[in-house]
């Protein structure tokens, strides 16, 4: 059976919480859950680092037969995704429901936890 979390991010992703983000989604990744969905509907900033962050934990859990996608993305962060090709790593999504649709998609027995 596969599992998914949400991380909900509260806020802009600056210097001051960067290194939250990075531990958060490194554990996410390390942990059971095969899907991870990064819920962005409160953050309307995110600085550079924080794009690394995201593109390169993306990255690692597909090695990791693991997927990551964004939700809830706002107009100007989507422009900025796009621009960046952020979509290349992973999926963007206009909510949770559409992800979670999207991993039913794939799988019969997705279990939320």
């Amino acid at each position: 059976m596969r599992k998914f979390k949400i991380l909900y991010l509260k806020e802009d992703i600056t210097l001051k919480n960067v290194e939250y983000l990075k531990r958060t989604m490194t554990k996410l990744i390390n942990g059971n859950n095969e899907y991870i969905i990064l819920n962005m509907e409160k953050v309307r900033y995110i600085n550079s680092i924080g794009l690394e962050i995201i593109a390169k934990c993306a990255i690692i859990a597909k090695e990791r037969k693991k997927e990551i996608v964004i939700t809830n993305i706002g107009s100007p962060l989507k422009e900025i995704f796009q621009t960046i090709k952020l979509p290349i790593f992973t999926k963007l999504f206009d909510s949770d429901k559409e992800a979670i649709d999207y991993f039913n998609k794939n799988d019969d027995t997705l279990e939320v936890k």
